[in-house]
């Protein structure tokens, strides 16, 4: 799976997704190169598990507040490597997932346009993230 197809369609969901002036104007800061930089950041146990299955966009969660494009679990149709979610003017998170937690490279852009980049291990946040 490229790095593209992950964050293909991004520049058109998100603004739609997150309606708030802070956040449009951090998004139209991020680059392509940087979401890649992302997307590239796997964990050891992504690199070692064999290629999971593609979802474009589909809603997930109570009411369809989040949309979700990435790579899934084949059984249970949760995120589980690379993915974009977005959560209804909150937030848009590009991260490794395993089991449908963070897992991996992370980055968040929050609604009120605070970009926070770090790496989780299991849904628990490793070390310090970067905050702008």
């Amino acid at each position: 799976m490229s790095d593209e197809s992950i964050i293909e369609g991004i520049f058109e969901q998100a603004p739609l997704m997150i309606n708030k002036e802070s956040f449009q104007t951090a998004f139209g800061q991020l680059s392509l190169d940087t979401l890649k930089l992302v997307a590239e950041n796997g964990p050891k146990d992504y690199k070692d598990h064999p290629v999971r299955k593609f979802k474009e966009w589909q809603k997930m969660g109570p009411g369809g507040l989040q949309l979700y494009q990435g790579e899934v679990d084949e059984e249970s149709g949760r995120p589980d490597g690379r993915g974009v979610m977005m959560f209804r003017n909150q937030s848009m998170t590009l991260s490794h997932f395993k089991n449908g937690k963070y897992h991996g490279g992370n980055m968040q852009l929050m609604g009120t346009g605070v970009l926070t980049v770090g790496s989780y291990s299991n849904h628990t946040k490793n070390g310090e993230f970067k905050v702008t």
